[in-house]
Order: structure tokens, then sequence, then C-alpha cells
């Protein structure tokens, strides 16, 4: 009796860590131009619009909710004004995730967004990266 108590409180935590959403996402610039980027988590809530001058300039945003696979999440890039304002936006990237992890964003030098690595999530529809471990450039 007290084994099967024991066995179901641990199947209960290791769903409950399946199913929940933690993930640090991290957008890095590979990129000379200048340009504003925003990310937006699967609820809606959006990071502030970051403005990435130079190679290998990040930022990063935190998302801890129940389930992540509700809605996508979002990567726009916009242009930048010449009097340093942003403008309309230039690109997009979605893809549908869901785990406990990180995913890492990467601005190519032509101004596209684009997934290029996660650890600990499960991506089922859209620009899915490649998985693996986080290279220390991100660092």
């Amino acid at each position: 009796m007290k084994s099967t108590v024991l066995t179901l409180a641990l199947l209960l935590i290791i769903i409950e860590n399946v199913l929940s959403c933690t993930i640090e996402i991290m957008v890095k610039s590979d990129s000379r131009k200048p340009v504003y980027a925003q990310y937006t988590a699967p609820d809606g809530q959006k990071s502030p619009l970051w403005l990435f001058k130079k190679i290998n300039q990040n930022q990063r945003f935190n998302i801890v909710l129940e389930t992540c696979a509700k809605a996508p999440m979002i990567v726009d890039l916009f242009e930048v004004k010449p009097d340093g304002e942003p403008g309309a936006k230039i690109d997009s990237t979605s893809a549908i995730v869901n785990g406990n992890g990180f995913v890492d964003y990467v601005i190519t030098d032509d101004h596209h967004a684009r997934m290029a690595r996660r650890v600990g999530v499960l991506c089922g529809f859209g620009a899915c990266g490649t998985r693996g471990k986080r290279s220390t450039v991100f660092y």
C-alpha cells in the first residue's frame, strides 16, 4: 500500500513536470546591421522591444506556463528608422513548443529570425531549430 502511494505520487510529479512549460528564450544577433526584435510568448506576453546594434548581442526572456502548446511563440523583427526608432515589421517566425529547457533564436545578416537550437523543448509545428547543446558563444 505504502509503495503504491509513493509510486503514484512520483508518477504525478513526473507528469506535472512533463506537461509544464518553463523555457528560457534567447535572441542573439549575427547581423552587422541594426534591427529591433520582440518575442511573444504563447500566452500573449511580450518582451520589451530590443535594439540589436552589433554581432553577438543577445537578450533573454523567461516563460513559465502550465502549457505552451496552446499557441505559437513568435519572434518579430522591425527595421530601424534613420532616427533610430522602430519601423515596419520586416520578418516574423513562429513555432508551437512545449517543455522545460531553452530555445535560441538567431537574427541573420539579411534580417531573418530563425530558431537555431533547442534543448528539452518539443517542437511540433512551425520553424523548429535543431536539437543540441547551447554553444559557449551564447554566454
